[in-house]
This record gives C-alpha cells, sequence and structure tokens, in this order.
C-alpha cells in the first residue's frame, strides 16, 4: 500500500507539469509566426543584436562561449565582440584586435529563400583587416555565422538573435 500511495505522489506532479505547459498545434504555429516576423523585421532593418554561444575554429574542437560574446548590427555600422582561436598570418604588434572593434558596413546583401533561412553577407574593413560576414539565421531566431578574414584563418560561430530588446 505504501508503494502505491508514493508512485501515486511521484505521479501526481508530472502530470500536472505535462498538462499545464502544453500547446496545440495552432499556439505553437501563432507563437512561431510572431517570432518568425520579429526575425525578418529585425533583419530587413539591419537592426538585430546576435549573442553568439559556441565558436568552431578551423583547426582544433568547438567550444561553448560564456555570456556577452555578440555581434551587433546597427543601420550601416557593426559593433563586433567575439573570441578569435586559431591561425593568423599577419598580426600588427601586440597582437591586435583580432574580431573586437567597430566600424562602417562596406557593402551588404540580404537574400531570403522560401525555407525560412535568411542569409545576410556583409563586408566590413578596419586598420588591421577586411573581413566578411555571413549569417545564415532562421526562423527560430538562431543562426549560423562564419567569418572570413584575409589575415587570419577562417570562424565559425552559432547563437541566437535577441529578440526580447526594445
Amino acid at each position: 500500500m505504501k508503494k502505491r500511495l508514493i508512485g501515486f505522489w511521484l505521479f501526481v506532479p508530472l502530470l500536472v507539469a505535462c498538462s499545464t505547459s502544453h500547446l496545440t498545434t495552432k499556439e505553437r504555429l501563432e507563437k512561431n509566426s510572431v517570432i518568425a516576423q520579429q526575425v525578418k523585421n529585425q533583419v530587413d532593418s539591419l537592426d538585430f543584436d546576435a549573442e553568439v554561444t559556441y565558436m568552431y575554429p578551423s583547426r582544433g574542437l568547438g567550444r561553448a562561449l560564456d555570456y556577452g560574446w555578440n555581434v551587433r548590427i546597427k543601420n550601416d555600422s557593426v559593433y563586433s565582440y567575439l573570441p578569435y582561436y586559431g591561425r593568423a598570418y599577419m598580426l600588427p604588434y601586440g597582437g591586435g584586435k583580432g574580431l573586437n572593434f567597430s566600424c562602417p558596413i562596406q557593402s551588404y546583401k540580404i537574400h531570403q529563400n522560401g525555407k525560412g533561412k535568411i542569409k545576410v553577407i556583409f563586408n566590413v574593413r578596419n586598420e588591421e583587416d577586411r573581413y566578411v560576414y555571413t549569417f545564415y539565421i532562421y526562423n527560430n531566431g538562431s543562426f549560423d555565422l562564419n567569418v572570413f578574414a584575409n589575415q587570419r584563418e577562417q570562424i565559425n560561430f552559432t547563437g541566437k538573435l535577441n529578440l526580447d530588446r526594445k
């Protein structure tokens, strides 16, 4: 009898949690379409904040990143605060800035395919190097980022757009 009561009291919280967190298919589709519209609006206006959570260097293993690494696009400028791990071919004395800089965007292209993926490519140049940032942004706000530089090996990142900001 005691085992049945223990099993019952372990089962009740699980049942309550499952019933309260369940969304119907219609509610889930509505929520996903709202998120997809927020993503599209931010990308189309070139005003988004990409929070990076993982990096994949060309050499070595991928690494999870702490909070705070991001790329911010605001109108015609990029504010890049990213770690770099890899081979650099030519650097200024002291190691340089890496991928931590802010500068104007020289050119950009936005391409949307019909399957919920937006490709954003932009070129920037600072005093150290020329960079090509290629974002693959998905309807749910997640993204893949490839960074190509003239004087460094390619590096890739993943993360999620900050859709909560005002």
